[in-house]
């Protein structure tokens, strides 16, 4: 694909639990979601969740959603391992979007899914 801009298709298939790997997705693409990742967290408002709000045990053992918000979640998700062909696809989503927000909130725009990713 070059440095040309990824098509659609490539981006959803991105977020398509079964074809992620099989489509070689191009790194522009994973790139271009973790510009967009970071634009969204830099014009988010601050949350309730500073600092001063952690204890000593939340510093020792972060949650798996705080692991995921400081690293990378393409890097992370891109590294999942693939669903069996029989499962449904935003069942996956559902099951990720805690672990995953950044990129569930994206899913939920490519695909025109309902909160709970039950598709339109």
């Amino acid at each position: 694909m070059g440095n040309s801009q990824p098509t659609l298709l490539d981006i959803c298939s991105f977020f398509h639990p079964r074809f992620e790997r099989e489509m070689g997705i191009s790194n522009r693409i994973k790139e271009l979601l973790k510009e967009i990742i970071n634009n969204d967290i830099d014009n988010e408002a601050p949350t309730q969740d500073t600092e001063e709000n952690r204890t000593a045990f939340d510093f020792i053992f972060p949650s798996d959603n705080q692991i995921v918000n400081k690293s990378c979640e393409v890097t992370i998700y891109d590294e999942e391992p693939q669903i069996d062909k029989n499962n449904d696809p935003s069942l996956g989503w559902q099951k990720n979007e805690i672990r995953f927000p950044k990129l569930a909130k994206i899913a939920k725009k490519i695909f025109k899914c309902s909160r709970n990713f039950n598709c339109c």
